[in-house]
C-alpha cells in the first residue's frame, strides 16, 4: 500500500511539475553571447557550446545538476565563426564541435575539436570550403566514426550538400549536386538527423538523401509544391518527421515522408528564422517551437488529426538585436530544453513533459481542464489522442459517451497496439468505478461516418454512395490480451472504392493478435466484401470471447456479422456468450446476387491442422 501512495504522489507531483518552465542553473550564466548550440551525453547532462560576442571566443559549458561549468581550462578558439554545433561522441561519451569560420570564399571553411577529458584536441581545419552560412551539422555512427556536413554555395554545380567523413586523421568527401546554376531566392538549410541520412529544404522542396547511393540522387522527396519556396527545415529525430517554413505565406508546414503534409492549427503566421520540430521519448509526442506573428516564442504539442496544444510560454520575444534561440529534447528523460539570448548573455530553461499515466479519461464534451487526462475533470476530448498516449504501463481507457471518429482518412482507425490495454466505453464522466457505469444511458460511438453525412442505407441491396469516405476499419486489434468493452462500433466500410480492404469493418483483429475480449457492445451498419463487422484471420492458437453484443444490420458477401478464420495448425476457442445476431445479410456489395453463406456468423477451420 505504501509503494501504491507513493506512486500516485510521484505520478501526481511530476504532473504538476509538468506544466511550468524551470531554470537550468542560474540564468544568464555566460559571457555576452553571439550564437549558442545545445547537446546531451548518455547521462542526459546538457552542454551548451557559444561564441562571446566580444571576444569571438568559443567555449562550451556543462551543467552539473546545480550549476554551469566549463569545459576544458579555457576557450577552444578565438576565431571569427558564424555557424556552431556540438555533439557527443557515443564511444567516448565526450564532446565534439564543428565550427565554421565567418569568412566567405575559400576561408569559409571548419574546424572540428574533439574533448579529451581534459582538454580540447583539434581534429582537422580548414575542412571543405565556400560553406553557406547555415546548417553546418556533425554526427556520428554508433562507433564513434563522426561526419560533418555543410551546404557549398560559390561554386559549380551550385548549392551541393557535402559529407565529410573522418578515416584516420584525413576527412573523405561526397557531394550531392542540387542545382547546375544558382536559383533565384534559393535559401538552403540542413538538418542532419542521422548518419546516413539527412533532410535538406532548399527553393520549393524538402528532400531525404542516402549518403550510400552511388548514383548521388535523391533517396525520396518529402514536399514539393510548384512555385513555393519551404525553407528552415527541421526534422525530428530519425523518424523523418518535418516542419518548415513556408516563404510566400510565413507559415509552418509539417510532415512526414510518405504520408502528407499539413499546416499546424492555430499557427496563422510566424517571424524569425526559429522553427524547431522534435519527438520527447517520455510521450512519443512531438513538440514545436517558433516563433509567431507577434514575436512571441511559442511552444506547442502535437496531439492528433492536426490538434494542436498550446503549451505555457515564458514570455520572450524573439526580435531583439542578435536573438537567437535552440531547442532540443534530452534523450534520456524527454523533457524539452531550451537556451536562448537573454539579455545578451544565455539562459537554458527545461520543460519537464508529463509521463504516461496507468488510466486515460476521455470525454469528447468536456470543458475546462488541462486535457492531461488523469481524471475526468482533465479528459482528453480525442479518444486517437488517449491512444497515442497510452504505454506499456498503461492499462486502461474509459471513455465517456458521445461520438469519436479515428480520423478523416479512409484508411484510420483506432487501433490498440499495447498489450493488455481495456478499453471501457458507456461513463457518464463521474465514475469512480467500472460498477457505477450505465451503458445503455450512456451510448459511446465509435463511428466510420467520417462526415457525418450517411444517409439511410438500403441494406438489402448494400448500396449507399454517402459511404464512399467511410473509414474502412473503425477499430483494430494488433496487441494481446485487449479488452473493448461499452461501445456502438458503427459505419465502417471495407468496401467503396477500395480493393484492400475486405474484412472487420468494425473491428479487425490481427493475425497474431492473441485472447481478444469484445464486451457489451453494438456493430450496426457495417459492410464489407467479404469478411463481417469483425473479422479474425489467426494464424496463433488462442481463445476468442464475445459476450454480450449485439450484431444489428451488417452486410458482407460472408460471415456478416463476425467472420473467424483459422489458419494450418491452430486450435481456436470461440466463447459467444449472450450474443444476438439480427438484420445481418449475406449479399454482393451493390449487385443483385446474393451472398454467400454466414449472415449471422461463419467460424471456419480453413486449413490442415485447424481445429
Amino acid at each position: 500500500m505504501k509503494l501504491r501512495i507513493l506512486l500516485i504522489l510521484l505520478l501526481i507531483s511530476s504532473f504538476a511539475f509538468a506544466q511550468t518552465w524551470n531554470q537550468v542553473g542560474a540564468a544568464q550564466f555566460t559571457d555576452f553571447a553571439s550564437n549558442g548550440e545545445m547537446a546531451f551525453d548518455s547521462a542526459g547532462i546538457p552542454y551548451l557550446l557559444y561564441e562571446n560576442s566580444t571576444t569571438n571566443q568559443v567555449s562550451v559549458m556543462k551543467f552539473n545538476g546545480t550549476s554551469w561549468l566549463p569545459v576544458g581550462s579555457g576557450a577552444i578558439s578565438t576565431e571569427n565563426y558564424n555557424n556552431l554545433t556540438i555533439k557527443i561522441n557515443p564511444v567516448t561519451n565526450q564532446p565534439w564541435v564543428a565550427l565554421k569560420a565567418e569568412a566567405n570564399g575559400a576561408a569559409s571553411n571548419i574546424d572540428v575539436f574533439s574533448f579529451d577529458g581534459s582538454s580540447w584536441v583539434s581534429e582537422g581545419v580548414n575542412i571543405g570550403g565556400y560553406f553557406y552560412s547555415y546548417g553546418i551539422q556533425l554526427q556520428f555512427s554508433t562507433a564513434g566514426v563522426p561526419r560533418i556536413v555543410g551546404m557549398i554555395a560559390s561554386v559549380v554545380p551550385y548549392y551541393k550538400p557535402s559529407f565529410y567523413t573522418k578515416n584516420g586523421a584525413n576527412w573523405s568527401v561526397t557531394t550531392y549536386p542540387i542545382y547546375t546554376s544558382a536559383p533565384t531566392g534559393v535559401n538552403p538549410r540542413i538538418d542532419f538527423y542521422d548518419f546516413d541520412n539527412y533532410t535538406m529544404a532548399a527553393q520549393s522542396f524538402v528532400k531525404n538523401y542516402n549518403v550510400s547511393d552511388s548514383n548521388q540522387t535523391a533517396h525520396e522527396t518529402l514536399l514539393w509544391t510548384a512555385g513555393v519556396n519551404y525553407r528552415h527545415v527541421s526534422a525530428n529525430g530519425g523518424a523523418k518527421y518535418f516542419a518548415v517554413i513556408d516563404a510566400s505565406t510565413n507559415k509552418i508546414t509539417v510532415g512526414k515522408s510518405g504520408g502528407g503534409v499539413t499546416q499546424p492549427s492555430g499557427v496563422t503566421g510566424v517571424t524569425e528564422e526559429i522553427v524547431t520540430f522534435r519527438e520527447s521519448i517520455t510521450d512519443n509526442h512531438h513538440y514545436l517551437m517558433y516563433s509567431d506573428g507577434s514575436h512571441n516564442l511559442t511552444f506547442k504539442k502535437y496531439k492528433t488529426s492536426n490538434i494542436w496544444q498550446n503549451l505555457p510560454s515564458f514570455g520572450i520575444l524573439t526580435n531583439t538585436t542578435g536573438f537567437f534561440v535552440k531547442m532540443e529534447m534530452n534523450p534520456v528523460n524527454g523533457d524539452m530544453y531550451v537556451a536562448y539570448l537573454d539579455g545578451g548573455k544565455v539562459s537554458v530553461k527545461s520543460f519537464s513533459i508529463q509521463p504516461p499515466l496507468a488510466k486515460y479519461y476521455v470525454n469528447a464534451n468536456v470543458s475546462g481542464g488541462d486535457g492531461s487526462g488523469d481524471s475526468w475533470a482533465n479528459a482528453i476530448t480525442d479518444l486517437e489522442d488517449a491512444i497515442n498516449s497510452v504505454s506499456p504501463i498503461t492499462t486502461d481507457i474509459w471513455v465517456a459517451s458521445g461520438t469519436y471518429s479515428p480520423g478523416s482518412a479512409r484508411s484510420d482507425s483506432f487501433e490498440f497496439v499495447v498489450n493488455g490495454l481495456s478499453v471501457y466505453g458507456g461513463f457518464d464522466g463521474t465514475e469512480t468505478t467500472l460498477a457505477q457505469r450505465n451503458i445503455a444511458a450512456n451510448p459511446t460511438i465509435l463511428s466510420g461516418d467520417v462526415n457525418g453525412n450517411d444517409a439511410v442505407v438500403d441494406f438489402a441491396t448494400a448500396s449507399g454512395s454517402s459511404r464512399i469516405d467511410n473509414n474502412h476499419q473503425v477499430v483494430k486489434i494488433a496487441a494481446n490480451n485487449v479488452t473493448i468493452d461499452g461501445f456502438k462500433i458503427e459505419d465502417g466500410d471495407a468496401v467503396q472504392n477500395s480493393t484492400g480492404y475486405t474484412t472487420g469493418a468494425a473491428i479487425l483483429v490481427a493475425p497474431t493478435a492473441l485472447n481478444p475480449k469484445i464486451q457489451n457492445c453494438e456493430f450496426n451498419n457495417n459492410v464489407t466484401y467479404s469478411g463481417g463487422a469483425v473479422g479474425v484471420r489467426h494464424t496463433v492458437s488462442t481463445d476468442i470471447n464475445i459476450t454480450n453484443c449485439v450484431f444489428n444490420n451488417n452486410v458482407s458477401r460472408y460471415g456478416s456479422g463476425l467472420y473467424i478464420l483459422f489458419m494450418s495448425n491452430s486450435s481456436l476457442n470461440v466463447i459467444i456468450t449472450n450474443t444476438l445476431f439480427i438484420n445481418n445479410i449475406s449479399k454482393n456489395y451493390n449487385n443483385a446476387n446474393d451472398g454467400y453463406t454466414g449472415s449471422a456468423a461463419w467460424i471456419r477451420a480453413n486449413e490442415s491442422g485447424s481445429n
